[in-house]
């Protein structure tokens, strides 16, 4: 899972306010973009861009999101197929103050912010005084989020999570996700703890992917922000958040321990470090550099191994806004023994909802179809 990565605006993108975004097209307009091993996958053939086009040798194709939102939860959870038809509610003028005052009571010490703003910018603008009193920052996007930041020399980790807890019941299932956001430096410097970081979603409800496959005793590797995003489900194995090498890395190491299973990696680096602040030239040299970690993982596949990559929603970084996008996703596939020989080629067009991924890596892992929604297209993975 490449977050943030979307090839084009959906059909509904003007209700969302994305109309005209291409994540993956604008960002190589403005930057040089270099993806050997993914355009030979075919994502050229998806999304046309500058710096692409090789004759692809995977299965490739774009997928709608059929789920009511553009949220990494929402995303997250279509693929493994769980389709959110009411989105959860956002808040374009902050929280009431009925919920920080019960959040303030109950964590003992008052809240700060309260503003819709990306996170750097209020860590920059509420951090200081967060630093001196060891209040919360609290703030929220577009998205359905309620993220909570605070200086770790003044509230550790631990105690920052146990307050998102809290804020999380407040809630109940309101909002999507209560994010906690530790953050490290003095005025003037400060900087977040991206490992830090820990995502609270509402409850993940059952007949998903990972249940079917924890049902049928079949293993399931969860790396980087992936465990968050699926609370309560019992991964076999879990890696946290990390850069997008460390992420690739231990995917690439699970890969070749497991014989039989699913390992789940999320990389997020472009979206939380370069598409959220508008940096399309650093989010072009870092998506060639993840694009030849990649290239390490491709060359650790068994014949009988199958790869996909695709994104959660776009997030282009070259528009006005800083957050999230309602766009197409690419879906690329390919087996090791397809990436050694080259091909061939299929094309998977544009596919009716993320759910498609969650069918085919059922039907590929169990050896037939499944209840999941979603159309497989294990037959068309080289």
């Amino acid at each position: 899972m490449i977050d943030g990565l979307g090839v084009g605006e959906l059909p509904d993108a003007p209700a969302y306010g994305d109309q005209g975004s291409n994540t993956l097209l604008h960002a190589a307009q403005q930057g040089r973009l270099r993806a050997r091993n993914l355009d030979r996958l075919g994502l050229g053939r998806v999304q046309p861009a500058p710096g692409l086009g090789e004759e692809p040798s995977g299965a490739y194709g774009r997928m709608t999101e059929v789920s009511a939102g553009k949220d990494s939860m929402t995303g997250h959870w279509e693929l493994a197929g769980i389709i959110t038809q009411t989105p959860y509610e956002t808040f374009p003028n902050g929280f009431g103050s009925g919920v920080l005052q019960e959040l303030s009571r109950s964590i003992g010490v008052p809240v700060i912010g309260n503003v819709v703003s990306p996170g750097i910018e209020a860590m920059n603008r509420f951090g200081e005084e967060s630093w001196r009193t060891g209040s919360p920052i609290v703030y929220t996007s577009a998205d359905s989020v309620f993220q909570m930041a605070a200086h770790i020399d003044l509230v550790p980790a631990d105690l920052l999570y146990g307050w998102c807890e809290i804020a999380r019941v407040i809630l109940g299932d309101r909002v999507g996700r209560v994010i906690a956001r530790p953050f490290t430096g003095e005025p003037g410097s400060f900087r977040r703890i991206e490992t830090g970081r820990r995502d609270f979603p509402v409850h993940l409800p059952p007949g998903s992917l990972l249940h079917i496959l924890c049902d049928a005793g079949i293993p399931t590797v969860g790396i980087g922000k992936v465990c968050d995003m699926f609370p309560g489900h019992p991964f076999d194995a879990v890696e946290g958040p990390g850069s997008n090498d460390t992420i690739v890395l231990e995917a690439t190491e699970w890969l070749k321990r497991e014989s039989r299973g699913l390992v789940f990696a999320n990389a997020g680096e472009l979206d939380s470090k370069y598409a959220h602040r508008n940096d399309p030239q650093g989010w072009c040299s870092a998506f060639e550099h993840l694009d030849d970690r990649l290239g390490l993982l491709l060359a650790c596949l068994e014949d009988d191994d199958a790869v996909f990559i695709t994104g959660d929603h776009g997030n282009d970084p070259t528009t006005p806004s800083t957050d999230h996008s309602r766009e197409y996703v690419p879906i690329l596939a390919t087996s090791g023994a397809g990436w050694r020989r080259g091909g061939p080629p299929a094309d998977l067009g544009v596919r009716s909802s993320f759910a498609d991924v969650g069918a085919t890596i059922a039907e590929l892992l169990l050896g037939t179809p499944t209840s999941l929604p979603g159309e497989s297209f294990s037959s068309l993975v080289p």
